[in-house]
């Protein structure tokens, strides 16, 4: 679940020697470093936010991974999830509408902590491949209200005291086998016309 009375996630800046032996999928190295360098990461950041390696970005969202505190198994550094975007996009243990707001890692509105001790920069838009991020979906099977706008290409449904807005997927059915969205500005509207 998002981190309670955290809207947006917090993108975290820190430097780190990459391991000559980093297929991209191992994080352990980074984490290990994380642990020994920034006692401030390890005990500050939450489930969801997000850390940029400075020694290997600058491209794209190359050098930007994910922090997560799943399962109670404490601090981890994980990679981008690459299935749906090469370029990477929302890990797929943090589940869009479920857990996390559809725009919890919208780069227009997370803060930036530099760990460095560079005078704190704003979140590049290059993290996400397209303008916004792509979002995996938890379990919305128990939604309600759903109803679609032929005119719009919009599905609506109620989840969790919510009212989403969805364009592309007639029924919520449809949305939940695609599982995934595209986030918006808005923690309860995305869309899926470009990947259905």
């Amino acid at each position: 679940m998002a981190p309670k009375g955290q809207e947006f996630a917090t993108i975290w800046l820190g430097a780190f020697d990459e391991d000559e032996d980093n297929d991209g999928e191992d994080t352990r190295w980074i984490t290990k470093q994380a642990k020994q360098k920034y006692p401030r990461l390890v005990a500050e950041s939450r489930h969801g936010d997000m850390l940029e390696n400075t020694s290997e970005s600058g491209y794209r969202s190359s050098g930007v991974y994910m922090i997560s505190r799943e399962g109670g198994k404490g601090f981890r550094v994980i990679p981008l999830c690459t299935d749906f975007d090469d370029y990477g996009s929302v890990s797929a243990c943090f589940k869009g509408i479920t857990q996390f707001a559809i725009n919890y890692w919208d780069y227009d509105k997370m803060t930036c902590i530099d760990l460095c001790g560079q005078k704190n920069k704003p979140v590049p838009n290059s993290y996400w491949h397209g303008e916004n991020c792509v979002v995996q979906l938890g379990d919305i099977s128990a939604a309600e209200n759903e109803s679609f706008d032929v005119e719009t290409n919009t599905l609506s449904f109620d989840f969790n005291g919510k009212q989403y807005k969805i364009k592309g997927p007639k029924t919520v059915a449809q949305l939940q086998e695609f599982g995934l969205v595209e986030a918006t500005s808005s923690a309860t509207t995305g869309t899926c016309e470009d990947y259905m």
